[in-house]
C-alpha cells in the first residue's frame, strides 16, 4: 500500500516536474523551519533523525496487536535512530534479523560535525528528494522482498550514485504509530509533500 502511494506522488510530482519531493510520515513532528534547513543543504537525498521505540511505554505501544513470534524483530529495533548504516541485514544469535542502524554512540559522534554527513540512507520518514533523483527512481520492489519498499529504494540510490545525507543535529519527535491499530486500518500512515514554484500569496 504505502509502495503505491509514494509511487504515486512521485508520478504527480514529476509530471508538474516540481523541484522536491518531502517524504514525511505522519508520526513525525517535523521543524517549523526543517524544510527551508533541507533545502539549504542542497543534497541529494537528505533528511532529519528520527527514532525508534525509545522509550518502553513507545515499545509497548508498538507491539500492541503485533503477533508474538514477530515482536522479536520490534526489540531488536529498540532504541535505534532510524539512520542507516549499510544496506545489510543482520542475522542475530537469537535468530532474528535486523536492518544495520547506527546506534547512538555512533550518532553522537557525528553531531560533533556541526553539519549533515554522508549516510548509507536516511529514513524515508523524513527526508527531501530532489527533482533529479526522483525523476529516475520508482518506487517499488519484489512482492517476495519483506524489507518493503525502502530498503530496494536505499539499494538503487546507491547503485545509481545518489548520495543520501543527514543533519544529526535535528531530532524529530517519532509519536511511534500504534502498528496494532494501523495493521487494521485502510488508512496510510505515510504521505508526501511536493514542492514546486511558490510565491507569498500561495
Amino acid at each position: 500500500m504505502i509502495t503505491r502511494a509514494r509511487e504515486i506522488y512521485r508520478q504527480i510530482a514529476w509530471k508538474h516536474r516540481f523541484d522536491y519531493i518531502l517524504h514525511l510520515d505522519t508520526d513525525i513532528l517535523f521543524p517549523r523551519d526543517g524544510l527551508k534547513k533541507l533545502i539549504s543543504y542542497d543534497k541529494d537525498q537528505v533528511g532529519f533523525v528520527v527514532h525508534f521505540f525509545y522509550t518502553k511505554s513507545g515499545y509497548k505501544r508498538a507491539i500492541r496487536g503485533v503477533p508474538e513470534k514477530l515482536r522479536r524483530s520490534y526489540e531488536s529495533v529498540k532504541s535505534a535512530p532510524a539512520v542507516f548504516k549499510s544496506g545489510n541485514i543482520l542475522f542475530l544469535e537469537d535468530k532474528t534479523t535486523k536492518l544495520d542502524y547506527m546506534s547512538w554512540k555512533e550518532l553522537k559522534e557525528l553531531q560533533k560535525q556541526k553539519q549533515p554527513v554522508r549516510v548509507y540512507a536516511s529514513n524515508l520518514s523524513c527526508c527531501l528528494v530532489k527533482k533529479k533523483v526522483y525523476s529516475s527512481m520508482p518506487f517499488r520492489a519484489p512482492p517476495s522482498f519483506r524489507w518493503e519498499d525502502a530498503m530496494w529504494y536505499y539499494a538503487e540510490s546507491e547503485e545509481k550514485g545518489f548520495e543520501f545525507w543527514c543533519d544529526t543535529s535535528v531530532r524529530c519527535t517519532h509519536l511511534n504509530t500504534d502498528w496494532g491499530i494501523a495493521l487494521k486500518s485502510k488508512q496510510q500512515t505515510t504521505y508526501q509533500l511536493v514542492i514546486g514554484d511558490s510565491s507569498s500569496k500561495d
